[in-house]
């Protein structure tokens, strides 16, 4: 259903990329479009650290606490072992990764969204933090009622 990809990167390969190179859009034209929040995975107790907007689409209180499990109840049940293999390789090794599904929502439907993510700091030692952010495209034609 998604888009799911994993790259074996650094971020040396990704500095080799002239970024003058290629036209940046201004945050201005991305808002415009998105709504977008970082958030952040402690390798070492497994929880992620949500602001309120990806709390919000993805139906999690601020008062719960958010492992990769809580997320993938949110996906449709196709989509959840293609996530998980994304985030357990970025958790092995250093990676960046991206992917695009829908959180599904009980009562709006489903919420299409995009979500990018790298290993920021990465220890043998089972600490390390995967970092990235989640943008969800704006207006109310975004939610749709596509049953699974």
């Amino acid at each position: 259903m998604g888009l799911f990809k994993l790259f074996n990167s650094t971020m040396a390969d990704r500095d080799s990329i002239p970024a003058d190179t290629l036209p940046q859009p201004g945050h201005d034209v991305l808002s415009h479009f998105f709504l977008s929040e970082t958030w952040m995975l402690q390798l070492e107790t497994g929880i992620f650290e949500l602001g309120p907007i990806a709390r919000a689409y993805h139906s999690i209180s601020q008062s719960e606490r958010c492992g990769l499990l809580t997320l993938l109840r949110r996906y449709p049940v196709a989509d959840r072992p293609k996530v998980m293999e994304l985030f357990e390789a970025a958790s092995s090794e250093p990676a960046a990764f991206c992917f695009a599904t829908v959180s599904i929502h009980p009562d709006r439907g489903e919420q299409p969204f995009t979500c990018v993510g790298e290993t920021a700091s990465f220890g043998n030692n089972g600490q390390g933090v995967i970092s990235g952010i989640f943008m969800f495209p704006r207006g109310r034609a975004a939610w749709s009622e596509t049953p699974h």
